[in-house]
């Protein structure tokens, strides 16, 4: 019976002992998590307080940026060059997060959207805690996910779409180069997910940008924190930027750029009568979408390393030798001078010798005996070296820049070279160690080589003088700006700058040479001659120095050839349009590009009735 009661009282000094174990154990349990959630209170409070109540100011009230839509591009019928469109672009928000759960949440954003976990998170590392663009231009069905996962989250979300509108091309490259880019800014002080708006960055929609763009609005909203908007407290709409038409003709566009190709070069067409831009090519093209979403580092290395350098226009950016499309000048300074007469003649044996050099006619079988105009129509080297020698450089120089060669045109595109036309003072300055000016300097200019170089506007402005009586317009691309209802805003007017200092006589003896090159039997410019309109028009063939391209891949290539030009305008007798087509290293001018030229005037002139005139 002792034996009993003691083994009952060893049995409760065991179980009291568990008891005491475990109450033990259960208050340092109790304790322990007292302890790590005062120190969470503390860190929550102390170190990150006010980390946290600017998260929590932030997410509550937001200021933001309302973009204009930007003013479209019309051709001169109004139909569309450049349209705006919708963009939706995926941003992560860092500061929805706190800073230890914000590279999980992109991984996981990442894995369930397909994009690139390395490259958001690189990202990520770049902007700190400002919002990321992740992905641009998504899809509906992504837009889809992100809202979705916006409504049903219980946790803070840190993924929203962003709404933009971009620049749509629906002609693709066509004139890229005139029409330029445009890349997206956000406006100082307004949220960091505020609509950005476009600024022009090159072409006409730099020029014009102040139109384009129109006006910022801006909206307050309240939000939660969650990131979900309760109410908008403020909101003034934008308002939209005005609508600029062109000159340009979208017809005539189209044609020119189809029948030049995808080969270097470049064309223009204006309107003599005010110096109107018609048409304007410049090749390679490139598609200016790539600037309207995220410019992606491929696609602009892309651009800067193609060798034909597709972001150039050929027709303000390019300086070339005129050849022999410079030769309308020399005759025009010959006759003005009266230093020669129309009936003057020269023997062309095949070329001129001049002190030991002899220079070369590109008939190596000679013209013969030829009169000024003969001289234009087979556009006989020695005929102008004989003619330019008597001229004389000062002269020569004289009436280049009074026809527009060696000074910028004005057009209303930006960063326009103004070529070279050289004399004594300018050989002087870029050649200090060989600074003497030499005949044969004077000779190789005569025929538009040597050291004189111009673009292909500034044949276009030459010849558009010609063809109105000596007029010097400045082109012009914009007709006029248009406000959302049509209304017209502002117009852009034709300005004349210049006028040659020759008589109508002059001019004339000129032009019907112009005529007899397209015109006559032994025409270099007959492949451009038409049935029922006449065509006044110049051939050259200018010889350039061969041109090593670094491709893509690091290889290289050697180009070489003549550049092809032709100039013209029609019709003779009342000139409505001047063409001027350059085709780098392609060979003859009056093969290559007259063709070009002749495409450009048919359609031209298929297309009179009806036809707007600004």
């Amino acid at each position: 019976m002792s034996n009993l009661r003691q083994t009952q009282f060893e049995t409760q000094q065991d179980e009291a002992q568990h008891l005491r174990s475990s109450l033990f154990y259960a208050v340092a349990v109790l304790l322990l998590a007292f302890a790590l959630l005062a120190g969470r209170l503390w860190h929550l409070q102390v170190m990150r307080g006010e980390e946290l109540a600017q998260m929590a100011e932030q997410n509550r009230m937001r200021t933001l940026q309302l973009a204009p839509t930007r003013g479209k591009v019309l051709d001169r019928e109004g139909r569309i060059i450049v349209d705006n469109g919708l963009s939706f672009d995926v941003y992560f928000l860092p500061k929805r997060l706190a800073s230890e759960e914000r590279e999980s949440f992109l991984r996981r954003a990442c894995a369930t959207f397909g994009l690139n976990p390395q490259r958001a998170l690189a990202q990520l590392e770049r902007s700190g805690s400002a919002p990321i663009r992740i992905a641009a231009d998504v899809d509906r069905e992504v837009v889809g996910q992100v809202m979705h996962g916006q409504m049903l989250s219980e946790e803070p979300y840190a993924l929203d779409i962003k709404q933009e509108t971009k620049r749509v091309y629906p002609e693709g490259g066509l004139m890229s180069q005139a029409l330029g880019y445009c890349r997206r800014v956000t406006t100082p002080g307004y949220d960091d997910l505020s609509h950005s708006e476009y600024e022009g960055r090159s072409g006409l929609e730099l020029i014009y940008n102040e139109y384009l763009c129109g006006e910022d609005g801006f909206e307050q909203v309240e939000e939660n924190a969650l990131g979900r908007r309760i109410r908008t407290l403020r909101r003034k709409d934008p308002t939209p930027g005005h609508d600029l038409q062109l000159y340009v003709d979208l017809d005539l566009q189209r044609v020119m750029a189809e029948a030049m190709g995808n080969r270097p070069g470049a064309a223009v067409a204006l309107d003599p009568r005010n110096g109107a831009v018609l048409a304007m090519h410049s090749g390679p093209t490139y598609d200016a979408s790539v600037f309207s979403r995220f410019l992606d580092p491929e696609d602009w290395q892309s651009l800067m390393s193609d060798p034909h350098r597709p972001l150039m226009n050929r027709n303000i950016h390019g300086c070339y030798p005129p050849g022999s499309t410079f030769k309308p000048v020399i005759g025009t300074a010959a006759l003005a001078e009266k230093i020669i007469t129309p009936s003057t003649q020269v023997h062309c044996p095949g070329g001129w010798k001049l002190g030991n050099r002899f220079f070369r006619c590109w008939l190596r079988t000679g013209h013969g005996a030829v009169n000024f105009h003969n001289a234009m129509v087979q556009s006989c080297d020695t005929y102008f070296y004989r003619v330019g020698h008597s001229v004389g450089i000062d002269t020569i120089s004289r009436y280049a820049r009074m026809f527009g060669y060696g000074r910028l045109s004005g057009i209303d595109l930006p960063s326009e070279v103004t070529g070279t036309v050289p004399d004594r003072d300018w050989k002087a300055k870029h050649f200090p160690d060989n600074p003497r000016w030499y005949p044969g300097d004077t000779l190789n200019t005569s025929i538009g080589q040597g050291y004189l170089l111009a673009s292909p506007l500034q044949l276009a402005v030459a010849f558009a003088a010609i063809a109105n009586n000596g007029a010097i317009y400045k082109p012009q691309l914009a007709w006029r700006m248009l406000d959302l209802h049509g209304n017209v805003m502002r117009n852009f007017s034709s300005e004349q700058v210049g006028q040659l200092d020759v008589s109508p006589q002059v001019l004339e003896r000129v032009h019907n040479s112009l005529v007899g090159v397209v015109n006559d039997a032994h025409g270099t410019g007959r492949i451009a001659r038409m049935r029922n309109i006449t065509v006044a028009g110049k051939t050259g063939t200018a010889q350039a120095s061969a041109k090593r391209l670094t491709m893509p891949d690091g290889s290289t290539i050697v180009e070489r050839g003549d550049h092809a030009w032709f100039a013209c305008y029609a019709p003779a007798e009342d000139p409505q349009i001047v063409v001027v087509v350059l085709i780098e290293r392609a060979g003859h001018g009056g093969s290559l590009a007259a063709p070009v030229a002749k495409k450009v005037l048919e359609a031209y002139f298929d297309k009179q009735e009806p036809r707007h005139e600004p």
